[in-house]
């Protein structure tokens, strides 16, 4: 799940949301690591790159399988705008 996070419509102190993911920057279409070190990304927009979530309401939920934490995450990714 990819994208561009500018802002939520509902915000979560970080205590009780955390999402694994991380930054890249897109080249042609793909992901370019190289792109992201150096300072191309004052050229192009990082995104974040949301992989899993690993606490949810304060409530560690790393034991749920990820079939239920990817739903969760495909949940709280409806609410961001991008």
């Amino acid at each position: 799940m990819s994208t561009t996070l500018t802002t939520s419509k509902t915000a979560a102190p970080s205590d009780r949301l955390k999402i694994n993911g991380e930054l890249v920057v897109y080249v042609d279409g793909m992901p370019d690591f190289g792109a992201l070190q150096s300072r191309e990304t004052a050229q192009r927009t990082a995104t974040y790159m949301a992989f899993d979530v690993l606490a949810a309401n304060g409530s560690d939920i790393r034991k749920l399988p990820w079939s239920k934490r990817r739903k969760n995450l495909e949940t709280l990714a409806s609410t961001w705008v991008y």
